[in-house]
């Protein structure tokens, strides 16, 4: 595998690059375009072929010194390094070039390519937490049930962010949860033992947030908690009541739904051989029971650097001034 270097002389990084990312499928040459942009910053920075496979990339960048590695592609993408990341002293860098950019913009990241390369040296850092469910990391939530059948129709719908793909994606979203079976699931959270039937049941790295618009938005990345949200029975027309609810940012305490908080572990077992589990939009086939584990603080993420408070004059002394 050939490694190319450019000859920027600050804060040393690895750049994984994936090309068929969301966004990036709107510009030529990818590859070539996020290099020039580090070029142009003056940011030293180690680059393996973009057009390899995603996962020597991978290996690429782990294998090297760099104490960053930079990612420019979408939420899968950043998983995927993820994944090879926890456990290491290494800081991670997003450059969102994906459709939806989730963690991206949890973390106050700016979507402009250019500007969120030179946060790799001009930015600060902050510890978040990260899920795990029977050895694979998640970052914002984990999905059982008919949400894990979105992953395909999520797929057509790479590269395109107008609002009529929103809405054929929740559209897609209802007919999966008329279609698919409730599936019977024993939900083991601390000591208490409860027998849960639904169609689905989401576990989230710390809680949403409320508010008109305020979407799948949480509220705080580090506060160390797990929170399992599973859809009781109900009709359709109920479901949509729902929606309208998530919208509307009223909807945690929904007697629709069951919410458990959990300080650090839940074990779910199922009725099946296999589950299939979407992890931040990735779908996997696990065996239960699955263990859901938080690890707190476990990934340095690189951010804008919070800017200092400003000291509010004293207006005793505006006062004296103006009298003198």
């Amino acid at each position: 595998m050939t490694i190319k270097r450019n000859k920027g002389a600050t804060v040393r990084c690895f750049v994984v690059v994936n090309p068929r990312a969301g966004a990036s499928l709107d510009i030529p040459n990818f590859g070539q375009h996020v290099r020039g942009l580090f070029e142009a910053a003056a940011i030293q920075a180690d680059f393996a072929d973009p057009d390899i496979e995603l996962d020597r990339q991978i290996e690429a960048a782990m294998a090297s010194d760099a104490p960053i590695i930079a990612v420019a592609g979408g939420d899968g993408t950043v998983m995927a390094v993820v994944q090879a990341m926890m456990g290491t002293p290494k800081k991670l860098a997003i450059l969102p070039a994906g459709t939806m950019n989730v963690l991206a913009h949890e973390v106050g990241l700016p979507m402009d390519l250019s500007k969120a390369v030179r946060l790799v040296e001009e930015g600060g850092s902050r510890l978040i937490d990260v899920g795990e469910v029977n050895g694979h990391y998640f970052l914002g939530n984990s999905m059982l049930g008919a949400p894990s059948r979105l992953a395909k129709r999520r797929e057509g719908f790479r590269g395109r962010s107008s609002g009529r793909g929103y809405l054929d994606l929740v559209r897609a979203g209802i007919r999966a949860l008329r279609r698919y079976p409730a599936m019977g699931l024993v939900v083991e959270t601390g000591g208490d033992r409860r027998p849960v039937e639904t169609r689905a049941l989401v576990v989230a790295v710390n809680d949403y947030e409320e508010g008109v618009g305020k979407v799948m938005t949480r509220a705080s990345l580090d506060a160390g908690e797990l929170v399992v949200y599973a859809l009781k029975p109900v009709t359709p027309l109920r479901v949509l009541g729902l929606m309208l609810a998530v919208l509307l940012g009223r909807w945690r305490h929904d007697q629709r739904l069951l919410r458990l908080e959990v300080e650090d572990t839940v074990r779910i077992t199922a009725r099946r051989k296999r589950v299939r589990v979407m992890n931040d939009g990735e779908t996997l086939l696990l065996t239960p029971p699955l263990t859901y584990r938080l690890h707190p603080g476990a990934l340095e993420v690189i951010v804008p650097k919070m800017e200092p408070a400003v000291e509010p004059s004293d207006p005793s002394a505006t006062v004296a001034s103006v009298g003198s």
